[in-house]
């Protein structure tokens, strides 16, 4: 089912009195962006329902949730959804508001349909691909768009802990092998459908939380994290995870250590195990505090759950996560495999993803692959191409701009909406007009280094020091050829107009060509703020003439190393193109270039600054019209939950961009993925292209003559 065929309704509850709540409908139908609000109230006695047997939970529930207002208000939108469509279905997101966090603890996953009148018909309303449902909490802490990651690259860590002293909580051992076998048989490959890498973490032991940590800052990190452990709630500290021998491990500490790794699992799964014990309780009190803590979705237990219904549901789940990446409709097709089960309703899903999606397919739209690989290789094999490289280039090991404006922002105490923190010309804007100038380019500039240096010392095990950095940026390079720097280095290109405000490209160059002294490059930086030391105007390279031997890493907006040059700010970005109109900042040898080359832009975001300036710039510079002549612009996307949802509304996004900038415009080939994902394809591409290129023999160009000259020859 696409996901362009589900409608949205998130019903907001809020309490009102200590019975009484109200809940807000919010309804988007499916491609229609205009959205429908209401609200009604219904009695609900949160503590009685702690007094409900298994057999009448569902018929009280919806007798107290489904009374007639909120009954055919939710028919009315259920209705609106379903009649798009055959396939089309309708997204439940709970949403419950602070006012009301006891509400958590009712089981909304039984509810009935309230279609159905017939109360011994078996009707559960969230148990299929038609109604899915999924406890919705916005972040308070993180607001950075999440980052996804295409499927072939899914990775999950499964944990289980098997401390001593169990006994002491009237709670069994956990089945290590059991555990770990059900887990890797839910995430194992299918026929048709992809699988996913998994690594353990089950000594048959205890596992320290500190191992746990250690092993999820691995590389780039984990996509999903499978914990198995019992879970004990203690009136002093709340939920208590059994991690470790003769140790509680709190609730709190773990969600502390989970929120302060660079990459956060994408998925947590809490699978409390089943235990004859008194004493055991799921670990679903703690989804919500991990969703406040930046993680997308989180399924824990509502209790403890038998092994049998878990290996169903996980099996189901993983199953259908991996056919289209949405983790709501997966859940809820696990929930209905197992619906005849008496603990069918355990698995809850917490989420903050909007969409509900936890990867992607990356790869340009299918109609567009071959020209688009095509013409990209015709052009970078004639070097009729010109490189734009965006702040998001590498990002899974140096970070991206998004992170290192909340960085600012919360190290500044930043006062902004929680989706403008992520915006890095805004942050600093906010900080120059609070502090000055000069602090916020201090701010910018440490915290640029500090966030390269954390990714670093998380890969390579000790804090970079400043002065250290550098090299072990050289030494992550020399060792990694495939880092998307490594290979854009490798495409030769003569001129790179590089956005970014570091030098990671002219490190990845003497990488790639083993040549670091003298360097085969030139760093061009543009000077548009007149200042004592400089004159604003466009760069005067000592090399002219770029080629491939020696080519240019041109960053129009400045380099961390020369604060005067830097574009940071809302300010600075006007003022920068009012001086670039009056002053031609470009220079011409790359203008000239840019008007009769295929451009590549790679890693950057559609609403960044510098990705808007950038194409004003080249639309409106002289012989920008030419574009039109060629082939391809290429435009790689990084996906994440707040993108546009697909290569094709991008794509129609760019081009009316492109149009309304310059009628002449180039016509257009967005790549949906990462930049890692793009350039490790691209080299794929350009090997298999230049592998196939035609080998034709050498010959001479002899002289022409004239036939009456051949005549006397």
């Amino acid at each position: 089912m696409s996901a362009a065929t589900y409608s949205d309704l998130e019903l907001i509850l809020a309490k009102r009195d200590t019975t009484t709540y109200t809940v807000g409908f919010r309804f988007n139908a499916a491609g229609d962006e205009a959205e429908q609000r209401s609200e009604r109230i219904f009695t609900l006695d949160a503590t009685s329902a702690l007094r409900w047997g298994p057999g009448a939970y569902a018929t009280n529930l919806g007798a107290a949730f489904f009374n007639n207002d909120v009954k055919g208000e939710f028919n009315r939108y259920r209705s609106l959804a379903l009649a798009k469509s055959e396939d089309a279905a309708l997204k439940v997101r709970l949403s419950i508001d602070s006012t009301a966090l006891e509400l958590h603890g009712i089981r909304w996953e039984v509810l009935r349909d309230p279609a159905v009148d017939d109360p011994t018909q078996d009707a559960p309303l969230f148990s299929g691909e038609k109604t899915i449902v999924s406890r919705f909490l916005a972040s308070s802490y993180d607001s950075q768009p999440i980052r996804l990651r295409a499927q072939a690259d899914l990775r999950a860590l499964v944990v289980v802990a098997n401390p001593e002293g169990l006994a002491g909580w009237e709670l069994e051992p956990v089945a290590v092998d059991d555990q770990v076998s059900a887990a890797k048989d839910a995430m194992a490959r299918k026929p048709g459908v992809a699988g996913i890498t998994v690594d353990t973490l089950a000594p048959g032991g205890e596992v320290k939380l500190a191992d746990i940590i250690s092993k999820l800052m691995t590389g780039t990190g984990y996509d999903i994290l499978y914990l198995v452990c019992h879970g004990i709630l203690l009136a002093d500290d709340g939920p208590v995870l059994l991690l470790e021998d003769g140790k509680k491990t709190k609730g709190s500490d773990f969600i502390t250590r989970i929120r302060e790794l660079n990459n956060r699992p994408r998925l947590i799964v809490l699978a409390s195990c089943q235990s004859a014990g008194v004493k055991a309780v799921g670990l679903a009190g703690i989804g919500p505090k991990l969703a406040e803590a930046g993680i997308p979705a989180i399924i824990a237990m509502q209790g403890t759950i038998t092994m049998e219904t878990a290996r169903q549901f996980m099996g189901t789940f993983f199953s259908q996560l991996m056919t289209d990446g949405q983790i709501d409709r997966a859940v809820s097709l696990a929930r209905g495999a197992v619906r005849e089960r008496q603990d069918y309703w355990k698995p809850v899903l917490f989420m903050r993803l909007r969409n509900g999606r936890i990867w992607y397919n990356p790869g340009f739209a299918e109609e567009d692959q071959e020209v688009a690989w095509k013409a990209l290789c015709d052009h970078i094999q004639t070097g009729q191409f010109v490189p734009i490289l965006g702040p998001e280039l590498g990002e899974e090991y140096f970070g991206g701009s998004h992170e290192l404006a909340t960085r600012i922002a919360d190290e500044e105490k930043v006062l902004l909406a929680p989706h403008d923190r992520t915006d890095l010309a805004r942050v600093a804007q906010f900080v120059a007009t609070e502090q000055d100038y000069p602090h916020s380019v201090a701010a910018v500039t440490r915290e640029y280094l500090g966030q390269a240096g954390d990714r670093m010392a998380a890969m390579y095990g000790e804090q970079a020091a400043d002065g250290d950095l550098w090299q072990r940026v050289m030494m992550h390079f020399e060792a990694h050829p495939d880092d998307p720097h490594r290979i854009a280095a490798s495409l030769r290109a003569p001129v790179y107009l590089n956005a970014s405000y570091g030098p990671l490209l002219c490190m990845a160059i003497d990488a790639e060509r083993n040549n670091p002294n003298p360097s085969p490059y030139e760093v061009v930086v543009t000077q548009w703020r007149n200042s004592p030391q400089k004159v604003a105007g466009p760069p005067q390279p000592v090399n002219p003439t770029p080629t491939a031997e020696n080519p240019w890493d041109y960053h129009p907006f400045g380099m961390v190393d020369d604060p005067d040059s830097l574009v940071l700010t809302e300010d600075d970005f006007f003022d920068y193109m009012i001086a670039a109109k009056g002053l031609n900042l470009l220079h011409k040898g790359l203008t000239g270039r840019i008007a009769q080359s295929s451009l590549l832009f790679l890693g950057f975001r559609l609403d960044d600054w510098r990705f808007r300036v950038l194409f004003r710039l080249i639309l409106s510079t002289e012989g920008g019209s030419q574009l039109s002549n060629y082939a391809h612009v290429g435009v790689q996307i990084n996906p994440d939950d707040t993108s546009l949802g697909d290569p094709k509304q991008a794509r129609r996004h760019l081009e009316k961009y492109f149009r309304e900038a310059n009628p002449a415009t180039c016509r257009l080939s967005v790549y949906w993925g990462s930049s890692g994902d793009f350039l490790r394809q691209l080299k794929t591409q350009l090997a298999d292209y230049r592998q196939k290129q035609p080998v034709r023999p050498q010959v001479k160009a002899g002289g022409w003559k004239t036939a009456a000259q051949r005549a006397t020859a």
